[in-house]
């Protein structure tokens, strides 16, 4: 893993395993709390994280032992740009439907809740796909303190 941590910027590289993923969060609640980010913001940008990190480790398609995905996490004036970089299979969830709530829940089709729970928490999600590199970033309007 190879890790750099400016004042503002946290950019970390990770195997595509459950360890990977693991030590991606520990470094994301390293960086939130050395940035004095409050207990509700992190909380969020913790969890939109680990649901795009979770589709990589889970359904990304990459090698156990060559697999890898890659984070940036930056602060720009009132907001935080997270990217998350992989080399799996195409997958863009900008564009993954949002399951249907209201169906029976025997009829619905699994999967795509956390997608679009991350798409719901964030001011903006976008997503490029650049040789055979999937990169998604997100950007969090910071917002005042609940605690």
């Amino acid at each position: 893993m190879a890790s750099s941590a400016a004042a503002s910027v946290l950019q970390s590289r990770f195997p595509a395993t459950d360890a990977g993923l693991s030590d991606a969060l520990n470094a994301f609640d390293r960086w939130a709390t050395a940035q004095a980010i409050d207990a509700s913001n992190q909380a969020r940008l913790r969890l939109a994280l680990e649901e795009l990190a979770i589709n990589i480790v889970r359904h990304g398609g990459q090698a156990p032992d060559t697999g890898w995905f890659a984070i940036q996490i930056e602060i720009l004036d009132s907001t935080i740009s997270m990217t998350v970089e992989d080399e799996g299979m195409a997958f863009d969830p900008t564009t993954h439907p949002a399951p249907d709530l209201d169906a029976d829940l025997h009829s619905r089709v699994p999967g795509g809740l956390g997608i679009s729970l991350v798409r719901s928490m964030m001011q903006r999600v976008s997503y490029r796909r650049i040789g055979d590199i999937n990169q998604t970033t997100m950007v969090y309007p910071m917002q005042a303190s609940d605690d």
